[in-house]
């Protein structure tokens, strides 16, 4: 019953690889990109910085002033995790097999009710197939202990090629302290800037197949936003923009601050 929308898909994933580079890419140790950017890449690893003494350099672009000061440096990577690879592109087609039939029936928006998504199509999902429960379930272990109340429905998120997230920190009436990403498609380039020092800022390289785990510091003083096709580089090389589907995970709204989470170390979560 999927034949053609299979058809479709693999045309559609070929098309995001670019001429076969990206698809290859994430399979090496350390592997440089055609288009400059050098990776040092670990299947299924966490880049939290503490951990690997490149990743900083890899994944977290930290702007001039913020650059000169350690004690933000360390708050940023302690509170914005990065987990590459964290799917296979085959668990990727399995999700896309899911949610396209119902997104493709939806019509690019042009705004968002809060102007802070231009040209998207969204959804909310509750019930997986029993191949995509797994991911979800790994995604909800992976960013919540159990004690943590999660919100049941997953946020799916299609942004057009030409589309922007644009700078906002998610209300604290919708959602909790951690918000868990899984990125398809499209690699991109995350900016965070605090939103009182505007001249603090970090992009964060987020490829495709790759999980982010933003909390604390980074998810309730920093914006976020998702750079547009325009603006998509990363220490000065250019990111290429194709569309991208965010899968996002989050907990319940929470009326304080406290510390969030334990997250487990890269070894802890191999092992899982």
């Amino acid at each position: 019953m999927y034949s053609n929308i299979q058809r479709s898909l693999r045309h559609l994933l070929i098309s995001n690889v670019g001429n076969g580079r990206q698809g290859k890419l994430w399979n090496a140790c350390c592997h440089r990109r055609n288009d400059g950017l050098s990776m040092n890449l670990h299947e299924g690893t966490c880049t939290e910085a503490s951990h690997a003494s490149d990743t900083a350099v890899n994944y977290f672009d930290f702007h001039p002033v913020i650059e000169k000061i350690p004690n933000w440096k360390t708050k940023i990577l302690k509170s914005m995790l990065i987990y590459t690879n964290f799917i296979t592109e085959e668990e990727q087609t399995n999700i896309m097999l899911e949610i396209e039939p119902y997104m493709s029936r939806l019509h690019y928006e042009t705004s968002h009710w809060d102007d802070a998504i231009h040209d998207y199509r969204e959804t909310e999902r509750k019930k997986w197939n029993i191949k995509n429960t797994v991911v979800i379930n790994r995604i909800r272990k992976l960013a919540f202990p159990p004690s943590v109340p999660q919100l049941q429905l997953v946020h799916v998120l299609d942004l057009a090629k030409k589309g922007v997230i644009k700078p906002h920190i998610d209300s604290v009436r919708f959602c909790g302290n951690t918000i868990a990403g899984l990125s398809l498609l499209s690699d991109s380039v995350m900016r965070l800037r605090h939103d009182a020092q505007k001249d603090h800022i970090c992009d964060v390289y987020l490829p495709r197949f790759s999980l982010y785990i933003m909390n604390n510091i980074a998810r309730y003083e920093f914006t976020h936003e998702i750079l547009g096709e325009k603006e998509s580089m990363f220490q000065k090389k250019v990111v290429p923009r194709e569309r991208r589907i965010s899968i996002m995970c989050r907990n319940e709204p929470e009326i304080t601050m406290e510390d969030g989470p334990t997250f487990k170390t890269p070894d802890q979560a191999q092992e899982q």
